[in-house]
């Protein structure tokens, strides 16, 4: 039977926020509303088939960014001076609304997707029907041109958040939009009753499809039993006349005369004459049947009690209400064997409830289209953790796509809590508990243990994690918490949690692992991320960040006053290239940041990579120099000043003695490499020699420091 109260239900609690996404995508208070309406149009036509409102929620929201992305009208104009920045404004949401409206559509709609919903490239390209790769070259393009756009308001990554957030707020023009919005759309309730009208319209036009499939979905045990009792008559019946035509053939050829065939005497109308005359009657059809269509008809008769045994085949199990022996299924994987899968053992106390597993599975393939549904599939987690059994799998769909799943226990029954792209970047999984979630880590590999540690604005805390894995329960706050997974001590990788989202997604600044040996760092420090906002701003766009060695730490005179000097060390890789960093704080203030390319990221450098940078902060009686080296560096040796011979007295002149080269050495051992610092007064800002030395003194590295041009923060 048709679904329409609960595709009512859903239309009308989630009309609201898919119109909000179509407009953030479209711009357009009108194109919004078409949108919306064929998005829920569609999602009606197919509600019987989705399976619940987690499936028909993702389809939804792929129907609505596909027709925002083909869709065509006007949109906000966007000035700009000839510069190419855009239009002087006093409103910063303003302007990213209009520098967004330029960008062409799809790439519009991976930003909005991405700065909005907090998704990551693979999911992104999978709302869009499109590769993750695809998805990611449109969001750096369209990052791109935001930055000439905004350029004097601040860097797209920190200003599209808070633009999206509320759009009426943030861009006027959606206020002069309003009256459209409301005739078109008449708010979300009027959407959701134009997509229901257009999905009853579909329904009444395939009506006889339709009510075919609801009277047999409505009546199915009622009308088989009809069949099944019809059946078992009209085979007893085709069993008694055949049988009846058989003796009448036996008679015939014995010579006695059958009651009512040709030529037949009727004999007298006695007790046995009425018995002849009434077996005459059964069989005088049988006798009158061509021998083609008696086969035809115990053929008909069989197969109609064919039917009966398959029907009790069927309605037994059903009788028992035994719903894992009515579709037993296979039992999911306990450790991934398809391609692009996570290679995790499953974990957690019910993995070896293969009934709990085979119906999870069997829940998940039913809660999402055909197309989604996986062809392959690993358990990751089965566990009751606060009472309520969840189960999280892991499965690969027949295009190859790689998908996760979350299956928990509500009011006794599983149900699928929610479904999404397989993130492998941040190998991390959150687990709804309630109002709070349950982070899943990494199994420990190599025997290293496996740590997490969430990161909340300026703070940084280690969460508990049982032996499956599983941490204790958090609030993640509204942006989002970031989340630092540590293998044995080390930052392995990094993501943030989002309510309501299985995977992390990746920001502009993520924490990775680190390649060059320099010395464990101190514990996770909420400190790196800062830093790593300003080495991005440096590279002009998002990076990952790993902390080289332990901070190195001075105090100068700045002003006359005692300055604390802070100067920490990264590597970090943007676009496929590896970069040294420096970062260096005066009293916790950024005052010099600087960067240098090593390579490409998964190249192996056949010489160690060397950064020397220089930081002399205003009015400062002393200079700094920070070295950063690795692959057996010991010293870092540069030449302030060549060596100069001796003048005798000229005439006007003052003779002078001869001087020395002056040259800084900075050492300072961490593990295989150096990270060192160095107070330097009076520090030349001209061009100086480099030398990387090991420690017998040998030369391993030399280039030219160019020119300091003053503090870059």
């Amino acid at each position: 039977m048709r679904d329409e109260d609960g595709f009512a239900d859903f239309a009308s609690a989630r009309s609201e926020a898919l119109h909000r996404q179509a407009y953030l995508l479209t711009g357009s208070a009108e194109r919004a509303a078409k949108v919306t309406e064929r998005a829920l149009a569609d999602t009606g036509r197919r509600w019987d088939k989705l399976g619940g409102a987690v499936a028909a929620e993702e389809h939804a929201r792929r129907a609505v960014a596909a027709g925002a992305v083909r869709s065509r009208g006007s949109a906000p104009a966007v000035g700009q001076t000839a510069l190419g920045t855009a239009l002087p404004t006093d409103d910063a949401g303003e302007a990213v609304w209009r520098a967004l409206a330029g960008l062409p559509p799809r790439r519009r709609a991976v930003l909005v997707l991405r700065y909005d919903e907090g998704l990551d490239d693979a999911a992104a390209g999978a709302r869009l029907g499109v590769p993750a790769a695809t998805a990611a070259a449109e969001a750096e393009a369209g990052l791109a041109a935001l930055r000439s756009l905004l350029r004097r308001r601040g860097r797209p990554e920190d200003l599209l958040p808070a633009a999206l957030a509320d759009p009426a707020r943030n861009w006027p023009g959606a206020a002069a939009a309003a009256p459209a919005e409301a005739s078109a759309a008449g708010g979300a309730r009027t959407l959701a009753a134009e997509g229901l009208r257009q999905a009853e319209g579909v329904r009444q036009t395939d009506g006889v499809r339709q009510a075919d499939g609801a009277r047999q979905a409505e009546g199915v045990r009622q009308a088989e039993g009809v069949r099944q009792a019809e059946g078992v008559r009209q085979a007893e019946g085709v069993r008694q006349t055949e049988a009846a035509g058989q003796t009448a053939g036996r008679q015939a050829e014995a010579g006695r005369a059958v009651p009512g065939a040709p030529g037949a005497e009727v004999p007298a109308a006695d007790g046995a004459g009425v018995a002849g005359a009434d077996d005459a009657r059964a069989a005088r059809p049988v006798a009158a049947v061509a021998p083609s269509r008696r086969r035809r008809l115990l053929l008909a008769g069989g197969g109609l009690v064919a039917v009966v045994a398959i029907g009790a085949a069927v309605l037994i199990p059903v009788l028992h209400d035994d719903p894992v022996a009515a579709a037993p299924g296979p039992v999911p994987a306990t450790t991934a064997d398809g391609a692009g899968q996570l290679a995790w053992a499953a974990r957690g106390p019910l993995t070896g409830d293969q009934e709990l597993l085979r119906t999870a599975l069997r829940t998940w393939r039913d809660g999402v289209p055909a197309r989604q549904s996986p062809a392959t599939a690993a358990v990751l987690y089965a566990g009751a953790p606060d009472g309520a059994r969840t189960v999280l799998l892991q499965g690969t769909d027949p295009a190859g796509q790689s998908w996760v799943a979350e299956v928990t226990e509500d009011g006794g029954a599983l149900t699928l809590r929610g479904t999404e792209p397989l993130g492998r970047a941040v190998p991390l999984f959150a687990l709804t508990s309630r109002d709070r979630i349950r982070l899943l880590a990494p199994p420990p590999a190599g025997g290293a243990t496996t740590g997490l540690v969430a990161v909340d604005g300026t703070t940084a805390r280690s969460l508990a994690v049982d032996q499956d894995g599983l941490s204790e329960a958090v609030t993640p706050p509204a942006a989002g918490l970031r989340v630092v997974v540590a293998a044995g001590g080390v930052v392995a990788s990094s993501g943030t949690v989002l309510a309501g989202r299985l995977s992390p997604v990746t920001g502009a600044v993520e924490l990775d692992r680190q390649t060059l040996d320099l010395g464990l760092p101190t514990a996770v420090d909420p400190a790196w991320y800062a830093d790593g906002a300003l080495i991005g701003s440096r590279l002009a766009g998002p990076v990952s960040v790993a902390a080289l060695g332990p901070e190195r730490t001075t105090a100068i005179r700045v002003n006359g006053r005692a300055r604390r000097v802070d100067a920490r060390a990264y590597e970090a890789v943007r676009g496929g290239t590896r970069y040294l960093a420096t970062v260096v704080r005066i009293d916790g203030t950024p005052t010099c940041v600087d960067t240098g390319e090593t390579g490409p990221a998964e190249a192996t450098s056949t010489r160690p990579p060397v950064l020397v940078s220089r930081c002399v902060p205003a009015k400062a009686a002393e200079g700094l120099v920070l070295a950063v080296a690795g692959g057996g560096v010991r010293t870092v040796r540069v030449r302030l000043a060549a060596a100069s011979p001796a003048r005798p007295a000229a005439p006007g002149m003052p003779a002078t003695p001869a001087r020395a080269a002056r040259v800084l050495t900075v050492s300072g051992n961490s593990g295989s490499g150096l990270v060192g610092l160095a107070k330097v007064p009076g520090l030349t800002a001209a061009a100086v020699p480099v030398e990387a030395r090991t420690g017998s003194g040998r030369v391993v590295a030399r280039y030219t420091l160019p020119a300091y041009r003053g503090p870059k923060a």
